[in-house]
């Protein structure tokens, strides 16, 4: 009998913490719910028409997803997943969020950023707005939840739908002492990037669809690798040999975008 582990060949490389992207997931959206009790991998999420998942990216998200083998149940040992998660900004469409998240479960898919995703059924979450206590401070919405499981929650195998368009599971470096290309879409006015530790930056690329001045830094809205660029509709911002040490995950922000952008990132590793 063979033994399929589920991305085995991600074990030999080195990959950040924390969640690369969290999606949630309304069940009543879905045409049927996945055998997350049966089946150790789900292949895909069967959306209704017009339904999709709500996702928040790295660039705003900061958390993680936890699961514990809880053995002081009299019924029997059982799984149990909590969410931590802070949501920068307070948005319109978070308090729309918060609404359509009361008095309800919601599955929850968590990304980590070797790109496997954790399917957890049924979480119950709450959410707090926060404002910040001072100068500077991060606002925006604190998630908590927790899910009790009577198996392990499956691996998705696939990509799925979300709100304003398809997602695919965030490109990550390969690993293997290649050039990865990272292609990233974005419409915010600033975008953070996780390089993460035993990878050099070697090149990227920025095409907007709105004539822009662009930065490129280790610091918020700074410009140490390179900026400000001014860009017109359409054109191109290349940059080259700019690498960052390796011995840590290191961020990256790119500040100054209007409109859409479409950034590409050379990664060696």
């Amino acid at each position: 009998m063979t033994t399929e582990l589920n991305a085995i060949e991600r074990s030999c490389a080195k990959y950040g913490g924390g969640l690369k992207s969290l999606a949630l997931v309304d069940p009543a959206d879905l045409d049927s719910q996945p055998s997350w009790y049966i089946l150790p991998n789900i292949a895909s999420l069967d959306f209704g028409a017009g339904k999709a998942a709500y996702v928040f990216s790295h660039d705003r998200l900061q958390g993680s997803l936890t699961g514990d083998t809880d053995t002081s149940n009299p019924g029997g040992d059982v799984f149990t997943y909590r969410l931590s998660a802070f949501i920068r900004h307070l948005r319109g469409e978070g308090d729309l969020l918060r609404n359509k998240l009361r008095n309800r479960r919601v599955h929850v898919l968590g990304t980590y950023f070797d790109g496997s995703q954790r399917f957890v059924p049924n979480m119950r979450l709450s959410a707090a707005d926060q404002s910040g206590d001072r100068a500077g401070a991060k606002q925006g919405y604190a998630f908590t939840g927790v899910a009790r499981l009577n198996s392990a929650a499956p691996w998705l195998q696939g990509s799925f739908d979300v709100i304003g368009g398809p997602y695919v599971p965030p490109a990550v470096p390969s690993g293997d002492g290649g050039v990865s290309i990272i292609e990233i879409a974005t419409s915010d006015p600033t975008y953070t990037y996780n390089i993460l530790a035993g990878y050099w930056l070697v090149g990227w690329e920025i095409t907007g669809n709105t004539a822009q001045s662009v930065s490129l830094g280790t610091t918020a809205l700074g410009s140490e690798l390179g900026g400000p660029i001014d860009l017109d509709i359409g054109q191109t911002w290349v940059g080259q040999a700019n690498m960052l040490p390796t011995g840590s995950a290191t961020n990256i922000y790119f500040s100054g975008l209007e409109g859409a952008n479409e950034i590409k990132l050379w990664l060696l590793g």
